[in-house]
């Protein structure tokens, strides 16, 4: 069993949901269209989510809870913070922070490798611009797993 929760120093985090995603556990989540759950989602979520399935907020948050419940009577509902998928948000960031480590403390968008830190033998050809070796950067062994991953919405 892998522990999703995305503070430090608890479970799996992203690793728990990309395998989550992977299994297709999002089958096996219950439906979150009931009365019990719904309460207690606040008045701008509980709306939210019913624009998404075309339910019109009412007057009072029951009324707009009791539409919502009806229209996903048939179809079920599973919030989508509560499904493993990562967002296009969180694999950008992500993917953005796995970058940052690679290249350590370069500018973003600057990934091009220094020339200082090619071995002495690489031939540099000057002619077309090709480069035929150069060595990667050093990446230094470093434990980042202090800066967390900010838990989601």
């Amino acid at each position: 069993m892998l522990n999703c929760r995305l503070a430090y120093g608890e479970g799996g985090g992203l690793a728990a949901r990309i395998a989550g995603e992977a299994i297709g556990a999002d089958a096996d989540l219950p439906h979150m269209g009931t009365e019990e759950f719904l309460a207690c989602l606040s008045r701008a979520a509980l709306e939210a989510e019913a624009s998404c399935h075309r339910v019109l907020p009412r007057a009072r948050v029951k009324d707009t809870r009791a539409a919502l419940i009806e229209q996903v009577r048939e179809t079920g509902l599973v919030l989508p913070a509560a499904q493993f998928a990562l967002t296009e948000q969180e694999s950008s960031d992500f993917a953005k922070k796995v970058s940052y480590y690679a290249y350590d403390d370069e500018a973003e968008g600057d990934k091009t490798v220094d020339p200082s830190t090619a071995p002495e033998d690489a031939h540099l050809d000057h002619d077309d611009g090709d480069v035929d070796q150069i060595a990667a950067p050093e990446i230094e062994a470093a434990d980042h797993a202090d800066t967390g991953y900010e838990a989601r919405d």
